[in-house]
This record gives structure tokens, sequence and C-alpha cells, in this order.
């Protein structure tokens, strides 16, 4: 992940050659998708483990500024400045479901956790996230792939369930731009990095569906793409992409619900917000094969 070049901003393009992140999201764009996921996108060691969600979360360039503040209000809250001491010194904290978890399973004497250190503030504060993520305006975009039903119906002709994930994502997102903005408009996509080599992989799917388009959209329907980047979610100690931190929070109960019809208390929360372009059809919830 270190690999990657973090950029202040990216006049040159760069984002076209290889992957990298941006700090500064571009003024100039209309809208920002942000991605994340929750599984494993491999049919390896499978198990019992064969749910891959990816979600996307879009947000108008208006939105993102009041998610910002909103973030940084419940984390100055709870902690001095934002920041948590971790092993490596003060650090911003990141709403990380997979950090958040083990709090809400009342496991309050795990280490370097930010949130298992709250002890009894942790129910308030995770209210007040909650309360935030209903609050936030922005759209939700999601595709669940069932691996071993992939695999049964493709052998060793399956798709790639992020290649394949991403491609029928930006297929619903190309929707909502051509409805929102008609053939014009400009989104920037911004994809949680786990690794450099998963990153170029990405990197090349992505640029793949931008040149030559999909099986059911040529590519100059894919003009409002404007720019893709691959970022942690703490790209400096002291900053973090709260687009990014909102799609955590959404993978996980979205894959509960598509694999086991569970409305938490968090899906509930995210429903409403789901892409859907008409009483009829549900576009932002997109369950493969």
């Amino acid at each position: 992940m270190n690999c990657i070049p973090i950029l202040t901003d990216d006049p040159n393009q760069q984002w076209r050659i290889n992957p990298c992140a941006v700090i500064n999201i571009p003024q100039t764009i209309d809208a920002l998708l942000f991605i994340d996921e929750s599984g494993k996108p491999t049919y390896k060691n499978m198990g019992d483990d064969i749910w891959f969600t990816l979600c996307g979360c879009l947000f108008e360039n208006s939105s993102i500024t009041i998610a910002k503040d909103t973030f940084m209000a419940i984390k100055n809250r709870y902690w001095i400045n934002g920041c948590y001491f971790y092993k490596k010194g003060p650090q911003r904290v990141v709403f990380h479901m997979k950090e958040i978890a083990p709090a809400i399973k009342g496991l309050m004497s795990i280490r370097n956790n930010p949130f298992c250190s709250l002890g009894d503030r942790f129910p308030a504060f995770y209210y007040d996230l909650c309360e935030t993520i209903n609050q936030l305006d922005f759209t939700v975009f999601s595709v669940t792939v069932n691996k071993y039903e992939m695999q049964q119906k493709y052998n060793r002709f399956a798709y790639d369930p992020y290649e394949y994930a991403m491609k029928l994502m930006l297929e619903r997102v190309n929707h909502y731009m051509a409805v929102r903005y008609g053939h014009g408009g400009h989104l920037s996509v911004f994809v949680e990095c786990v690794g450099l080599r998963e990153a170029n992989i990405s990197h090349a799917n992505i640029m793949k569906v931008i040149s030559d388009g999909t099986e059911f959209l040529e590519a100059t329907r894919f003009k409002w793409l404007n720019s893709v980047y691959f970022c942690p979610k703490r790209p400096e100690p002291d900053k973090s992409y709260y687009g990014l931190e909102v799609a955590d929070f959404c993978a996980y109960p979205i894959r509960i619900f598509c694999s086991k019809q569970i409305k938490s208390s968090e899906f509930l929360l995210i429903e409403k917000k789901i892409f859907h372009p008409s009483k009829a059809s549900s576009y932002g919830l997109k369950k493969v094969p």
C-alpha cells in the first residue's frame, strides 16, 4: 500500500497511468463515489465464506464537506483532536467497522482499539455515528456475489467476483449520472486500497471499462468517469477519507442482508439511500448470479 503514490493533487492525470491516491478532492467534480468491500473476492479456500459485497456511496460534491465536518465533530467529541494514541503515536481515528465490531459486542478489553477504549461512552458514540449516517445525503450502490453459486454455474469460466461486481456497479452509477446530469457531469471514484497488487488489478479493470465499455454499455457512456484513485482510509496520520468510512459502514450490513435476509439496525439506516430509479427497480442492491 505504501508503494502507491499519494498526491496532493493530480493535474497531469497520473491516475490514468498507475494507481495513485490524491489528498485534495477535486473541486470541479460534480459527484464522488467511494467504494469499499465486505468479504473476500476470491474463490480460493471459500469454506462458508461464500459472499462478497462491493459497496459504493455516491456524494454530490457539496455533501462531502458536510460528511467531513460531522465526522470530525464526532471524533473531536470522543478523542482529543480526533486522534488516538496507537503504537506509532497519535493518529486520526478512522471509523472502521472491523475495529468497531468488538466494542459493539462488549469486548472492551481489546488493546490498541480506540472504540473499545471508550468504555461506557461507546453507546453514546455509536448512537452519534448511526444518527450521522442517517442524516447524511448520499446514494448507495451495491453488488453482492454468491461465489459458490457463481463457481457452480460457470465452473472454470466463473467471473472474478471483484471485477464482475465493479462492472455491474459502474453500469448502475451510469444510470444515476444519466438521470442526474444527462450527457454531462463528472464523477471521481475513490476505491479503498488494501494493497498494491489489488490496486493494480482493479485499476486495469476500471481503465478497461473506460476504454472499451462493458458487455451492455459502450465506452462513450462512461465519459462521466473523470478520475479514479486508490486510497487508504488514513492517507496521513492526521487525515482520513470520510466517504470511505461511510462505504465501510454500509458494506457489511448489505452483505448480511443479501446472504441471510436480515435487516440489521445498520441496514435500516441506509435502506432508504439505496438507488431506486423507479418504484419497481432495485438497481442499488444487486445480487448475483
